[in-house]
Protein backbone atom coordinates (compact mmCIF):
# COMPACT_ATOMS: atom_id res chain seq x y z
CA UNK A 1 0.00 0.00 0.00
CA UNK A 2 2.86 2.36 0.83
CA UNK A 3 4.62 1.54 -2.46
CA UNK A 4 1.41 2.15 -4.42
CA UNK A 5 0.97 5.50 -2.66
CA UNK A 6 4.53 6.54 -3.49
CA UNK A 7 4.12 5.47 -7.13
CA UNK A 8 0.80 7.38 -7.37
CA UNK A 9 2.43 10.51 -5.91
CA UNK A 10 5.36 10.32 -8.33
CA UNK A 11 2.99 9.75 -11.26
CA UNK A 12 0.91 12.80 -10.27
CA UNK A 13 3.98 15.05 -10.18
CA UNK A 14 5.32 13.59 -13.41
CA UNK A 15 1.96 14.02 -15.15
CA UNK A 16 2.04 17.75 -14.43
CA UNK A 17 5.11 18.07 -16.70
CA UNK A 18 4.39 15.27 -19.16
CA UNK A 19 3.10 15.38 -22.73
CA UNK A 20 -0.50 14.30 -23.39
CA UNK A 21 0.69 10.87 -24.56
CA UNK A 22 2.92 10.45 -21.51
CA UNK A 23 -0.01 11.34 -19.23
CA UNK A 24 -2.23 8.82 -21.02
CA UNK A 25 0.48 6.14 -20.73
CA UNK A 26 0.78 6.78 -16.99
CA UNK A 27 -2.99 6.40 -16.54
CA UNK A 28 -3.04 3.18 -18.52
CA UNK A 29 -0.06 1.86 -16.59
CA UNK A 30 -2.11 2.32 -13.39
CA UNK A 31 -5.05 0.54 -15.00
CA UNK A 32 -2.86 -2.39 -16.02
CA UNK A 33 -1.44 -2.68 -12.51
CA UNK A 34 -4.95 -2.86 -11.05
CA UNK A 35 -5.81 -5.68 -13.45
CA UNK A 36 -2.48 -7.52 -13.10
CA UNK A 37 -0.69 -6.27 -9.94
CA UNK A 38 2.36 -8.51 -10.32
CA UNK A 39 3.37 -8.86 -13.98
CA UNK A 40 5.67 -11.82 -14.45
CA UNK A 41 7.42 -13.63 -17.26
CA UNK A 42 5.97 -16.78 -18.75
CA UNK A 43 7.25 -19.11 -21.42
CA UNK A 44 6.97 -17.93 -25.03
CA UNK A 45 4.11 -19.41 -27.00
CA UNK A 46 0.52 -20.38 -26.32
CA UNK A 47 0.29 -19.01 -22.75
CA UNK A 48 0.80 -15.41 -23.87
CA UNK A 49 -2.41 -14.56 -25.67
CA UNK A 50 -4.72 -11.63 -24.89
CA UNK A 51 -8.49 -11.58 -24.60
CA UNK A 52 -10.05 -9.57 -27.38
CA UNK A 53 -11.47 -7.13 -24.82
CA UNK A 54 -7.92 -6.36 -23.63
CA UNK A 55 -6.91 -5.51 -27.19
CA UNK A 56 -10.01 -3.41 -27.85
CA UNK A 57 -9.58 -1.59 -24.53
CA UNK A 58 -5.99 -0.69 -25.45
CA UNK A 59 -7.18 0.68 -28.77
CA UNK A 60 -10.08 2.62 -27.25
CA UNK A 61 -7.88 4.15 -24.54
CA UNK A 62 -5.28 5.40 -27.03
CA UNK A 63 -7.38 5.88 -30.19
CA UNK A 64 -6.89 9.65 -30.15
CA UNK A 65 -3.16 9.05 -30.55
CA UNK A 66 -3.29 5.95 -32.72
CA UNK A 67 -5.94 7.26 -35.14
CA UNK A 68 -5.38 5.26 -38.35
CA UNK A 69 -1.77 4.41 -37.52
CA UNK A 70 -0.37 0.90 -37.57
CA UNK A 71 1.89 -1.31 -35.46
CA UNK A 72 4.94 0.67 -36.56
CA UNK A 73 3.50 3.50 -34.43
CA UNK A 74 1.86 1.41 -31.72
CA UNK A 75 4.83 -0.78 -30.77
CA UNK A 76 7.49 1.89 -30.06
CA UNK A 77 5.16 4.62 -28.80
CA UNK A 78 2.68 2.68 -26.69
CA UNK A 79 3.52 -1.01 -26.26
CA UNK A 80 7.22 -0.53 -25.61
CA UNK A 81 6.59 2.33 -23.17
CA UNK A 82 3.98 0.38 -21.20
CA UNK A 83 6.26 -2.65 -20.91
CA UNK A 84 9.58 -0.87 -20.27
CA UNK A 85 9.46 -1.04 -16.45
CA UNK A 86 9.14 -4.83 -16.65
CA UNK A 87 10.94 -5.68 -19.90
CA UNK A 88 8.19 -8.24 -20.58
CA UNK A 89 5.73 -8.77 -23.39
CA UNK A 90 2.59 -6.66 -23.33
CA UNK A 91 0.56 -9.85 -22.71
CA UNK A 92 2.61 -10.60 -19.60
CA UNK A 93 2.05 -7.06 -18.31
CA UNK A 94 -1.67 -6.97 -19.15
CA UNK A 95 -2.36 -10.51 -17.93
CA UNK A 96 -1.84 -13.39 -20.36
CA UNK A 97 -4.31 -16.11 -21.38
CA UNK A 98 -4.09 -19.37 -23.32
CA UNK A 99 -4.31 -18.90 -27.07
CA UNK A 100 -7.48 -19.81 -28.92
CA UNK A 101 -6.73 -18.01 -32.19
CA UNK A 102 -3.40 -17.16 -33.85
CA UNK A 103 -3.36 -13.90 -35.83
CA UNK A 104 -0.97 -13.38 -38.70
CA UNK A 105 -1.03 -9.80 -39.91
CA UNK A 106 0.93 -7.07 -41.61
CA UNK A 107 2.26 -4.31 -39.38
CA UNK A 108 1.25 -1.81 -42.08
CA UNK A 109 -2.45 -2.56 -41.54
CA UNK A 110 -4.14 0.18 -39.47
CA UNK A 111 -4.58 -0.99 -35.88
CA UNK A 112 -8.17 0.29 -35.85
CA UNK A 113 -8.97 -2.03 -38.78
CA UNK A 114 -7.26 -4.94 -37.04
CA UNK A 115 -9.39 -4.29 -33.94
CA UNK A 116 -12.55 -4.14 -36.03
CA UNK A 117 -11.69 -7.46 -37.68
CA UNK A 118 -10.90 -9.08 -34.32
CA UNK A 119 -14.19 -7.94 -32.83
CA UNK A 120 -16.17 -9.20 -35.83
CA UNK A 121 -14.36 -12.54 -35.70
CA UNK A 122 -14.89 -12.94 -31.96
CA UNK A 123 -18.59 -12.10 -32.18
CA UNK A 124 -19.10 -14.50 -35.07
CA UNK A 125 -17.29 -17.51 -33.58
CA UNK A 126 -18.73 -16.99 -30.08
CA UNK A 127 -22.29 -16.83 -31.37
CA UNK A 128 -24.34 -15.88 -28.34
CA UNK A 129 -21.45 -16.61 -25.99
CA UNK A 130 -18.96 -14.35 -24.29
CA UNK A 131 -16.97 -13.11 -27.27
CA UNK A 132 -14.90 -10.65 -25.19
CA UNK A 133 -13.03 -13.50 -23.53
CA UNK A 134 -11.73 -15.14 -26.71
CA UNK A 135 -7.92 -15.15 -26.63
CA UNK A 136 -5.77 -14.11 -29.59
CA UNK A 137 -2.02 -14.47 -30.07
CA UNK A 138 -0.66 -11.44 -31.96
CA UNK A 139 3.12 -11.06 -32.22
CA UNK A 140 3.28 -7.38 -31.24
CA UNK A 141 1.61 -8.09 -27.91
CA UNK A 142 2.75 -11.62 -27.22
CA UNK A 143 6.44 -11.43 -28.09
CA UNK A 144 8.79 -9.88 -25.58
CA UNK A 145 10.04 -6.94 -27.65
CA UNK A 146 13.15 -6.74 -25.43
CA UNK A 147 14.28 -10.30 -26.23
CA UNK A 148 13.37 -10.90 -29.87
CA UNK A 149 16.25 -13.33 -30.47
CA UNK A 150 14.73 -15.69 -27.90
CA UNK A 151 11.22 -15.06 -29.23
CA UNK A 152 12.44 -16.06 -32.68
CA UNK A 153 14.00 -19.25 -31.30
CA UNK A 154 17.63 -18.09 -31.42
CA UNK A 155 17.80 -19.28 -35.01
CA UNK A 156 15.71 -22.43 -34.48
CA UNK A 157 12.23 -21.89 -35.92
CA UNK A 158 10.76 -24.77 -33.92
CA UNK A 159 11.61 -22.88 -30.70
CA UNK A 160 10.12 -19.59 -31.85
CA UNK A 161 7.13 -18.18 -30.03
CA UNK A 162 5.28 -18.11 -33.37
CA UNK A 163 5.69 -21.86 -33.83
CA UNK A 164 4.97 -22.64 -30.18
CA UNK A 165 1.75 -20.62 -30.22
Amino acid sequence: AVAASVVASILRKWCEMATPLQRRLALYQQKLLKQNPKPRACEPGPGRALHVDQILDLHDFFKGFIQMRNMHYLEPNIIRRLTLPYRLSYAEVAGPSSVQWFVSHCWLHPFAATCSALEKHARRVAGHGQWQGLAYWICTFCNNQYDLDRELGNGHWERSSFYLA
